[in-house]
């Protein structure tokens, strides 16, 4: 019982770094000098140095701006529609009044 508990904390931690690897790798290009962006290669798995250069460039400028805000909109749209859509055709149940919870379930006799 003790070993397989711990295959399965092995099993997951495993899953877990295979998942987390490609996030920590995109925290550091974000956070490394721009020859990790524009050169397909690699950065080294420990940073030596890091910078905010990358995202200073993501950031300013319209490039990013228009874009993001225009993303933002189609996003907020979306979700009113949805909801518009939505809340109109939820099921109509009736939900059993507080004072029905209070009392005890008693089988009917058929």
């Amino acid at each position: 019982m003790r070993a397989s508990r711990a295959l399965i904390y092995v099993a997951a931690g495993l899953l877990s770094a295979l998942f987390l690897f490609p996030l920590y790798t995109l925290i550091l290009i974000a956070f490394q000098p721009p020859k990790y962006t524009l050169i397909p290669t690699y950065p080294p798995l420990v940073p030596k140095e890091l910078t905010l250069a990358n995202l200073v460039a993501a950031l300013s400028g319209t490039a990013f701006i228009d874009p993001f805000l225009k993303s933002v909109e189609t996003a907020t749209l979306v979700g009113l529609i949805t909801l518009a859509l939505a809340i109109p055709a939820r099921p109509r149940t009736s939900l059993p009044s507080s004072r029905r919870l209070r009392t005890r379930w008693r089988p009917t006799s058929a």
